[in-house]
């Protein structure tokens, strides 16, 4: 299992100034589709790396060209893309990212660095630090649950179907779904070989700390609290959705995702239910996180976990009510995120669907904070002055941990 506490120091960084290359390394720079090397990277390329002029794409020598001349970052994007594919297919030569667009061309490193998203997870692609900065030094974790949480706390037993509610009010506090959240990300923090008793025990501290009123328990897991001797009682419930969204944030593959979302809900979630609504949330965060598309997200999930992720929010909404159960609220939540343009109409979208708008806000929101990258100040300005210190600290220090 992949040590994620490791990741920023494995992190692949190209070096700043590149003056030599070894066998199999190749030099990625920022052309013109015409092929004119005659500047910054293009020009060390053409005259110590192998590029040609008048070839503006792809691979020449031991350069490869990516066009940044011809107009909007958004025209750039496909060259990344088939840049990305490229390098998928050819494992056995290193490639070394220069600062492509952030020179002659005039784009700033935070309009270039996101489309180099899917990279990160990419072993043979190295980046430049003023990318890698770019890419996960502001993006949230825990918080997009917890914010979820809280924007949903109002209606778990009030709920509305009005997708204009009031986004932050008064009244609004975290639940049990931030508190198990937060006990999560702890164990992944304190626990080297992650066992499920570790958890079990850090769960149990967490939540007998923090109890009504914000706690609001399901009635079988406060007796859990309650009984260090407690075993795990089959629950199918939405409890190991909800508190999964470290893990999603936390290991390096799927496969490592997968594993740890299992242990995660199976310490009292142990029916296959229960644990199939962990792994497709954590799934779902994973995929976001690493530049999957929407349409990627929900092929994987739907026919690896068998929900039906084909309807819409309005084809929901009229007939949906408070459900505890993962089969019935994972499927909803995370269309809730597919049909979203943004976090805060994520949120939106799942609260007013009328369920369970707490737990439901959390999965959506740790969806929508991977995909999206970002969660509007007002609401973690907001969310955070609700929390006590010691789960601020975990969400600190869990978002050194991952970036």
């Amino acid at each position: 299992m992949i040590d994620y506490r490791q990741k920023k120091a494995d992190r692949r960084v190209s070096p700043a100034v590149i003056e030599h290359l070894q066998p199999g390394e190749i030099f990625v720079f920022g052309s013109n589709l015409q092929g004119m090397h005659g500047g910054g990277a293009a020009r060390a390329a053409y005259r110590k790396f192998g590029a040609r002029m008048g070839c503006g794409v792809g691979l020449q020598g031991q350069s490869y060209a990516i066009p940044t001349m011809q107009g909007g970052v958004e025209t750039i994007r496909p060259y990344v893309d088939d840049f990305i594919r490229f390098a998928q297919a050819n494992r056995s030569l290193k490639f070394l990212v220069t600062r492509i667009g952030c020179g002659i061309a005039g784009f700033r490193d935070e309009e270039i660095a996101p489309l180099f998203k899917a990279a990160l997870q990419e072993p043979n692609i190295w980046l430049p630090q003023e990318f890698i900065d770019c890419l996960v030094r502001t993006k949230p974790t825990l918080l997009g649950a917890v914010a979820g949480d809280v924007i949903g706390s109002v209606y778990e037993f009030n709920p509305t179907h009005d997708y204009h509610f009031p986004l932050l009010q008064k009244g609004m506090m975290y639940t049990d779904d931030t508190i198990i959240t937060i006990a999560v990300a702890d164990w992944l923090l304190n626990d080297p070989i992650l066992s499920t008793e570790k958890l079990a025990r850090i769960m149990r501290k967490w939540g007998r700390k923090y109890r009504y009123p914000m706690g609001g328990y399901g009635g079988y897991f406060d007796r859990w609290l309650d009984d260090d001797r407690a075993m795990p009682y089959n629950s199918w419930g939405n409890g190991s959705a909800m508190r999964v969204s470290a893990v999603g944030f936390a290991f390096d593959s799927l496969e490592d995702t997968l594993i740890v979302a299992r242990r995660s809900a199976e310490v009292t979630h142990n029916h296959p239910e229960g644990i199939k609504g962990a792994q497709a949330t954590a799934a779902a965060i994973f995929m976001a996180r690493t530049g999957r598309t929407k349409e990627e997200i929900r092929k994987y999930v739907a026919e690896t976990f068998g929900y039906d992720l084909h309807r819409t929010c309005d084809d929901i909404r009229p007939t949906y009510k408070f459900e505890g159960s993962c089969q019935e609220t994972v499927p909803q939540s995370l269309i809730a995120f597919f049909d979203s343009t943004d976090y805060e109409s994520a949120i939106r979208l799942a609260v007013s669907l009328g369920g369970d708008a707490d737990t439901m806000g959390a999965i959506t929101g740790s969806v929508a904070a991977a995909y999206y990258g970002k969660i509007p100040a007002k609401v973690t300005d907001f969310v955070m002055q609700l929390l006590p210190q010691d789960m601020t600290e975990v969400i600190r220090n869990f978002e050194q941990c991952v970036r």
